[in-house]
């Protein structure tokens, strides 16, 4: 039931870390990192509109703790959600709101299929009663 905001994470040396706002045309001619997943993509190119083809995207990420090293060295910044960097703190990084304000719903996400470990299940089984939600095969 929780929305997650997206946004950028960039350097706050970059120029970008002063803004309150990032909007599809400041992301264009800056080296940037998108989430792998195709349908993270398309919810991001729907945002972006027709600027998506003007984008310089430089690679992808599936755990945004992986580009964060890159980020902070002024090599590229990331699309990603606010959730995503909740502890991770540093003053070497700033995240900032896309405008119009694009958000999605918080989603856990395991492989089906697969034999769950008991402690798994368990897992499963709580999250799945602390947040009313179902298990559905995507």
């Amino acid at each position: 039931p929780r929305l997650e905001r997206w946004g950028l994470a960039t350097a706050a040396a970059s120029f970008l870390a002063q803004k309150t706002a990032i909007t599809a045309g400041d992301l264009i001619g800056i080296p940037l990192m998108m989430p792998g997943r195709a349908s993270v993509q398309k919810l991001l190119g729907d945002w972006l509109e027709d600027d998506v083809a003007k984008l310089n995207v430089i690679g992808n990420h599936n755990l945004i703790f992986n580009a964060l090293p890159l980020i902070e060295n002024q090599t590229a910044s990331a699309l990603t959600i606010e959730g995503a960097l909740g502890r991770y703190q540093s003053d070497a990084i700033r995240f900032i709101p896309l405008a119009p304000a694009l958000a999605t719903h918080c989603v856990l996400v395991w492989r089906q299929g697969r034999v769950l470990t008991p402690v798994a299940q368990e897992l499963l089984r709580r999250f799945q009663e602390a947040f009313g939600g179902h298990a559905s095969k995507a």
